[in-house]
């Protein structure tokens, strides 16, 4: 049997070559009507029995792509025929905006955009000048903008109020420190001569601004700072009586007079009164209102704050200074010029204007570094 069919394939192909060989491709292709066989050619039916599966599998596809000419294919394509074939509407509303946002990876966006390069090719004056302004201004609600505005913060983080005050103030202060300046340069004067007089050593002044901040007060400072606290007294005493007196004379139908009820006794409570205000003054603050005017601070001898006790015996023990002067003398021609309340209390009254330094007189810190005069 297989020597048959050996026989007949050598046969049939003494026959088959020799026809093939000369039959010519290209008078044979001419030859087809293609338009007939493409017409005779069910496509459904082919279309049906093609595996797309499988044909894709069988694809290479990187190796179709690498044998693809973009650029001619894009050439050879109508981009104005094909947008304007384009629905755009239908485009959009078939697009899953959400799920095309989720998809983009807005940071490495951001990385690969050259922000200085895109702000470079803006063209602020065009933009600008294309701008409605007063349509802007026009769409912005005022009362709301404002409504959400801290002003207070505002005020504060700008520094307004301690720029007001430092206005309304700043003269007097001025005005004040250099009164108080003088005062300071008399009672250096002063003590110099007090020393001259009582033949002390000279110190040595250090080099720089001279500061006496700290400096024992001398007899002006303390005289002012009294009259000062005198005037006070009496006038707030008067008050307090003459209301005394007025609610008296409407509650009890009797009219009561200073010098004709109770001389003594007003005189006492006027005395009294001089002691608590000194008192409550020091205890409290350190100075009272006169001496705080003068720039007068009273403190312990060991630098620090007079305690409430320590400052009633002050207050108690400043008539013994008073009697014939004789305590106040002692403030004058003592080294570290403290006077007899002061001795006894423990305290000392120094000069001493708050958060700023005192400064003496130009011209009398020339004649203080010639005398030494640093104490």
């Amino acid at each position: 049997m297989a020597e048959e069919r050996s026989a007949v394939s050598r046969l049939l192909g003494a026959l088959i070559s020799p026809a093939v060989d000369a039959v010519d491709p290209d008078e044979l292709i001419d030859r087809v009507d293609v338009d007939g066989l493409l017409e005779r050619i069910d496509i459904d039916a082919l279309l049906d029995r093609i595996d797309v599966d499988a044909l894709l599998e069988r694809i290479d596809i990187d190796a179709l792509l690498d044998r693809i000419d973009i650029m001619a294919m894009l050439d050879k394509v109508d981009m104005n025929a094909l947008v304007g074939r384009l629905d755009v509407n239908e485009l959009i509303g078939d697009l899953n905006v959400n799920a095309l946002v989720g998809r983009i990876d807005v940071g490495l966006l951001l990385e690969r955009i050259d922000l200085d390069e895109l702000v470079r090719q803006i063209d602020l004056d065009t933009l600008v000048g294309g701008l409605d302004v007063n349509a802007l201004v026009a769409r912005i609600d005022v009362n709301e903008v404002m409504a959400d505005v801290d002003i207070r913060a505002l005020v504060s983080r700008a520094g307004i109020e301690e720029m007001v005050t430092q206005a309304t103030t700043g003269i007097a202060a001025r005005t004040l420190d250099l009164a108080r300046r003088q005062i300071v340069g008399i009672d250096l004067i002063i003590f110099g001569a007090v020393d001259r007089v009582l033949r002390r050593p000279k110190t040595r002044v250090l080099p720089g601004e001279i500061s006496a901040t700290g400096r024992p007060a001398g007899p002006v400072s303390r005289l002012l700072g009294f009259v000062c606290d005198s005037a006070l007294v009496s006038a707030l005493f008067s008050v307090a009586v003459f209301f005394s007196i007025s609610l008296a004379n409407l509650f009890t139908g009797s009219s009561f007079s200073t010098t004709r009820n109770g001389g003594p006794l007003w005189l006492g409570a006027y005395l009294a009164w001089w002691v608590v205000y000194f008192w409550i003054s020091i205890a409290i603050a350190g100075r009272t209102p006169g001496k705080a005017l003068v720039g007068l601070r009273v403190i312990a001898v060991q630098e620090g704050p007079l305690s409430s006790a320590r400052s009633a015996v002050r207050a108690l023990s400043f008539p013994l200074s008073a009697i014939l002067g004789i305590g106040f003398v002692l403030g004058l021609i003592r080294r570290d010029r403290r006077c007899l309340h002061d001795l006894i209390s423990g305290s000392k009254e120094v000069n001493d204007w708050g958060d700023r330094s005192v400064r003496l007189p130009s011209a009398l810190e020339d004649w203080v570094r010639r005398n030494r005069l640093a104490d």
